[in-house]
């Protein structure tokens, strides 16, 4: 008699797995709710892509640049911080492709951007050799005493020898004289 009761439970345990597995499939094959897809605007993205840098993510401000030069192929600012971001991952073919995209998109002052120290590493690279006569000459030009840009997110910092900025969000602390 025993026998037939562990005999009669797991049969039930059994048909209550079956129906359980069962169960599963059903609402696995029903799709899932879609996501809503939030589209960022170019500055968004450009606060993105200049937030990784910061936090020196930059093999993240590198694929989220890439994502963005596809949705603003007109920017040039997205196309430098492509640059900026592929410069300090060491790839110097990927940054003056970027750069020459964001010449080709209306960069106002290349020699500016080429003086920036991100740069230094990939500067003398055959990919810059367009560049190069344009980069020295900027930085023959920059006085000694040059201002320094520090940015993080909605933070930025500029320091200079009349004095410093710094923002963060709404917040503006100016020591100019």
């Amino acid at each position: 008699m025993n026998r037939n009761i562990v005999k009669i439970a797991l049969v039930f345990t059994l048909a209550a797995s079956a129906t359980a597995l069962s169960a599963c499939k059903i609402d696995a094959q029903q799709p899932a709710p879609e996501q809503p897809q939030t589209v960022l605007s170019a500055d968004e993205m450009l606060a993105s892509i200049n937030d990784q840098m910061g936090r020196m993510n930059y093999g993240e401000a590198a694929r989220l640049a890439a994502d963005a030069q596809i949705k603003y192929p007109g920017d040039y600012r997205i196309h430098t911080a492509a640059a900026r971001a592929q410069a300090k991952l060491n790839d110097p073919v990927a940054a003056a492709d970027a750069l020459e995209r964001a010449v080709s998109t209306g960069l106002p002052d290349l020699a500016k951007v080429l003086a920036e120290p991100v740069f230094d590493n990939v500067r003398s690279h055959s990919a810059f050799a367009k560049y190069r006569s344009r980069s020295t000459a900027a930085r023959a030009s920059r006085p000694r005493d040059t201002t320094n840009y520090i940015r993080a997110g909605d933070v930025e910092i500029i320091e200079s020898t009349r004095g410093d900025v710094i923002r963060a969000g709404d917040l503006v602390l100016d020591t100019r004289h």
